[in-house]
């Protein structure tokens, strides 16, 4: 074989007919290219043309870039491909290799059906080779999964709707897979936010799942950019009888319940199109049969006013719950407002954070708003790896054309003047280009596979990361993350939280929380409140778990306080200490969120038992005892309120009908003319089977459990 050969090969299937496009690629190796496609085409596709050019691979890559521009008015942005065209193109190739002089042998029909033959052999041994050993590979599903698939499963075919809230890690991918193969839908449609997490979505490790139930269905994967391409395919071509399955739905979902239509009647025509399509997917009940939302991180106050839309809202087991036994737990740092990133050496507090006495992390992340944010501080942490300043190795894991960009400028001895980011700082860009010039030659640490490896190899390691690694990215050896970008919102940082949360051994993930001046802290503490209301109100972190630190000038160089950590700022050195004044900003804010969320309503206490599934007086008094931190109201305070009834804690009525509230229910037995008879049935149970037999109003266990009380509240003796 020549060493010259590379090949721009189209691809064709049912779907591609559909939308009336063309997957054109390029690849030296049309053998691995056809067995990457084996597990990554929800539609079995085939080749309808090869060219063979005779060029070295080096410059296939300048050829493709040729193309796309060249046929940038046929391109087709789908389902966030690019290599999509119009079917016109398969008529324009040729064309196109003559004019550049571009030497390529067309393979022939008889060729292409052999190729196409091949990869259906491969197909087959591969499937053959996997189904015998899948039963091997099967994961166990822990108890509240299982409670978890039965419950939404139940809820669907009732409501056809339902939402799923459970922490990263916690398995709602494998829930959701499950329920779809107990629906048994003819056509499955899956929204997720981002390419890597719509390929996960559609492993073989989860259609494995569906097709164990041996039932025909057909399977589509797309981010939600594309929703107006999946509305297309689906008024197109009738598509009905479909599950759609919204992963991460905050992501999106939660703008698109917020639009009505009526509201875009004064707009543009396209932005009311839009709204049109996004209800589509929220409202229609023609073509949309069962909808299932799953996300870590809901809007729970949303999600509950508009049932009418979500359905449900269902957690099965809390974050609290399953760091005992799943998730590890958690421990955040919150830094004092006066530490600026401007006036220290920043590196000092990633060394020291990362290093701390008799508590050294493993594999951590640093999370940006941009690539050149991500870059400088990959930089900075660059040049003193280099120098022996400091023994954590630095990756950069951002966009690959980003650092392409970067590596060209660098043989080229250009500056970077690119726009490689939306949000290009000039002065960042000054400092980017000081401290190149510093380093010199620059090493790009960009893989993730040897970022992985390093615990391996006994290496501490900190990934510089923007957006591609914040959702759907689980590593049960990442141990620190750090938010140290002021752009960050507070949504971000949530959201990235759960990158670390994956349990292994007695690990505890470390988060060091933004400590600029010029972000919210410097101002007016927005962005640190709302992500302490998701810590402690939402999963439930103990309260000791989140420190707030300080600086105190070192006046004393010889004394070393053992477990603190010091930092450089303006040629002075500072301790970092935890700061346990109970006035404090962060210790304040802390009280503040706890007695705020604890101002209980009895609307507020309804919803909280809803959630957690409290029915009875000893259930509450049990759950209160276990959670001093949220200050429950005490029980017999509600049971006195006419308002309260363990009734409304139930989610709908097929779970619990209709009953009394308590002084109702005493009222009613109390004025019943044979009421003396009650009294004198000795036995309790008998008693109630007596009063329940007359009034289904009556709850069917013992009442001063359901309502609260003393036993004589309800009979004389």
């Amino acid at each position: 074989m020549s060493l010259n050969q590379s090949y721009i090969y189209i691809r064709d299937n049912i779907w591609y007919s559909s939308e009336n496009i063309f997957k054109v690629g390029i690849t030296t190796s049309i053998k691995d290219r056809s067995n990457s496609y084996i597990t990554g085409e929800l539609y079995r596709g085939f080749y309808i043309k090869i060219y063979e050019l005779n060029i070295n691979p080096l410059k296939l890559k300048l050829i493709d870039n040729l193309f796309k521009k060249d046929f940038k008015h046929l391109n087709i942005y789908f389902d966030g491909g690019t290599e999509f065209y119009d079917r016109c193109i398969i008529n324009l190739i040729e064309t196109f290799l003559i004019e550049n002089k571009i030497d390529f042998i067309s393979k022939t029909e008889d060729e292409l059906k052999r190729i196409n033959r091949d990869k259906t052999n491969i197909i087959n041994k591969f499937l053959k080779f996997y189904i015998g050993i899948i039963n091997l590979n099967k994961e166990i599903l822990r108890d509240y999964q299982i409670q978890a698939i039965a419950y939404i499963t139940e809820q669907l075919k009732i409501n056809n709707k339902s939402y799923l809230h459970l922490a990263t890690g916690a398995g709602k991918s494998k829930i959701a897979i499950n329920v779809i193969s107990n629906i048994k839908p003819l056509n499955i449609i899956i929204f997720s936010p981002r390419i890597t997490i719509k390929n996960q979505n559609i492993s073989n490790k989860y259609l494995d799942i569906l097709n164990e139930n041996d039932f025909q269905y057909n399977i589509y994967s797309y981010c939600y950019q594309s929703y107006k391409n999946v509305y297309n395919l689906i008024i197109k071509n009738n598509i009905k009888d479909i599950f759609i399955w919204f992963d991460e739905s905050h992501w999106a979902l939660d703008n698109w319940v917020s639009i009505s239509i009526d509201d875009t009647k004064d707009k543009d025509e396209n932005n009311n199109e839009n709204a049109k399509i996004k209800q589509f997917f929220i409202n229609d009940n023609n073509y949309i049969k069962y909808r299932l939302f799953t996300t870590a991180s809901p809007n729970k106050d949303l999600i509950i006013n508009n049932e009418k839309y979500y359905g449900k809202l269902y957690e099965p087991i809390k974050f609290k719950e399953l760091k005992n036994k799943y998730l590890c737990d958690i421990e955040v740092e919150i830094f004092d407002k006066e530490i600026e990133m401007e006036r220290i050496e920043y590196n000092s507090l990633i060394f020291n954070t990362f290093n701390k006495h008799n508590q050294e992390r493993k594999l951590g992340f640093s999370f940006h708003n941009t690539c050149n944010s991500a870059y400088l501080s990959y930089l900075h942490h660059l040049k003193d790896f280099n120098d022996g300043k400091i023994d954590i190795k630095p990756y950069l894991l951002i966009n690959e054309e980003f650092i392409k960009k970067e590596i060209l400028n660098n043989n080229d001895n250009k500056d970077n003047d690119n726009d490689n980011d939306n949000n290009n700082n000039k002065e960042d860009l000054k400092v980017i280009k000081k401290i190149k010039k510093d380093i010199g030659n620059i090493d790009y640490y960009n893989e993730i596979s040897n970022f992985e490896n390093e615990v391996n190899n006994n290496q501490k390691a900190l990934g510089y990361v923007v957006a591609k690694y914040s959702i759907g990215y689980d590593n049960k050896n990442i141990d620190i993350i750090y938010f140290t970008d002021y752009k960050l919102s507070y949504k971000d940082i949530i959201q990235s939280i759960g990158r670390g949360t994956r349990l292994n051994g007695d690990k505890k993930l470390r988060i060091i929380l933004p400590t600029n001046s010029n972000n919210d802290i410097g101002r007016n503490y927005k962005k640190i409140e709302n992500v302490l209301k998701y810590l402690l109100i939402d999963i439930e972190l103990d309260y000791d778990n989140i420190k707030s630190y300080k600086l105190v000038l070192e006046t004393n160089k010889e004394l070393k306080i053992e477990n603190e950590i010091q930092l450089i700022m303006d040629d002075n050195s500072y301790h970092i200490i935890e700061d346990i004044d109970v006035k404090s900003s962060i210790n304040t804010m802390k009280h503040n969120i706890i007695a705020k969320a604890n101002d209980w309503t009895i609307s507020k206490v309804i919803i909280q038992l809803k959630r957690n599934n409290i029915h009875t007086i000893e259930d509450y008094n049990l759950y209160s005892k276990k959670n001093k931190n949220i200050n429950l109201p005490d029980i017999n305070e509600l049971l006195e309120n006419d308002s309260f009834n363990f009734r409304d804690t139930y989610n709908n009525e097929s779970e619990c009908p209709y009953y009394y509230n308590k002084n109702e229910c005493i009222e009613v037995i109390k004025s019943y003319d044979d009421y003396f008879i009650i009294n004198y049935i000795i036995d309790d149970l008998e008693k109630l089977k007596y009063l329940i037999e007359n009034d289904e109003k009556i709850p069917k266990m013992n009442l001063w459990i359901f309502y609260g009380g003393k036993r004589s509240d309800y009979y004389s003796y």
